[in-house]
């Protein structure tokens, strides 16, 4: 199969997702409103108990600040609750919601209805919250490896440190460039293959991932990291849209809020668009 037929296959099942995607987007929404409460409840409750707001009506000065009270703990201690929830939910959210569109991005699949797309959300859930651990572990482990073990190893004493340190950085990050499609690879793979074995274990499709990324690592790679620049101009497009937008009025902020989401809905189809031609890969060499 030529890499075109890939992309093309791999936007065959987008169109009946739409509502699956709608599904995913609002959950994700709610839950991540609720996790940010503790950090609006620490800003709530400094500002509440300090005048910094007469203070800044006559503008920003450095003085205002020091009237802020038990903001500042408030703050971080809701900054920190908000971080920890953010996290926890989005990692068990794309464990839970993977399922699903790994298994509706199949040939086989059938109409995806809302009910069959919750119906393999729940069926591979365990699975994936595995296989997304294992993959978290290991990108951590690796990024970490080629990023700060080679530092340790620099010369501190040398009179061009800093070049020394400025070219072992630019190395470890192009490596990781590189090597973010393979690992990302061994992810969707496993999960393809989960999706499509569901009898069998999850280990078992961790060591075919493996397999399967390497076996034809060439084009795999490329599929992916075409995927991957497209991502990254479209969070730059994104960043300069939202940060260029700056609300004035109740309807301006609302206005705001709906073009952030319909971008993260369209960021969101992007990664089932990943799913769905690592899928597409797999039942080619299937």
């Amino acid at each position: 199969m030529k890499i075109q037929e890939v992309f093309i296959n791999g936007a065959k099942p987008l169109p009946r997702m739409w509502k699956n995607v709608l599904v995913a987007w609002f959950v994700m929404l709610l839950l991540l409103i609720a996790a940010m409460n503790p950090l609006m409840q620490g800003l709530r409750t400094g500002f509440d108990s300090s005048l910094i707001t007469e203070k800044l009506k006559n503008g920003i000065f450095p003085e205002a600040f020091t009237d802020m009270g038990s903001l500042y703990s408030g703050v971080i201690r809701g900054f920190g609750s908000s971080i920890l929830l953010l996290a926890l939910i989005t990692f068990i959210l794309n464990a839970f919601f993977s399922g699903g569109f790994f298994d509706a991005a199949r040939k086989d699949a059938g109409e995806c209805t809302v009910k069959e797309f919750m119906r393999g959300c729940v069926r591979n859930f365990w699975s994936f919250m595995l296989i997304l651990l294992f993959s978290v572990i290991m990108i951590l482990f690796i990024a970490l490896l080629i990023t700060v073990v080679p530092n340790l190893f620099i010369n501190m004493d040398g009179d061009h440190v800093e070049k020394t340190i400025f070219r072992t950085e630019l190395t470890a990050i192009c490596i990781l460039i590189v090597l973010l499609p393979v690992l990302l690879l061994v992810s969707d793979y496993s999960r393809a293959w989960k999706t499509g074995n569901p009898e069998r274990g999850t280990f078992e499709a961790i060591a075919n991932g493996f397999r399967l990324t390497f076996g034809k690592l060439t084009a795999s790679w490329i599929v992916v990291f075409i995927i991957l620049v497209v991502n990254s101009l479209f969070l730059w497009l994104t960043s300069r849209v939202l940060t260029s937008f700056v609300p004035q009025t109740g309807w301006g902020v609302f206005l705001f809020f709906l073009i952030s989401q319909a971008l993260f809905i369209l960021k969101f189809f992007l990664r089932v668009y990943r799913y769905s031609c690592v899928t597409a890969l797999l039942e080619q060499r299937e």
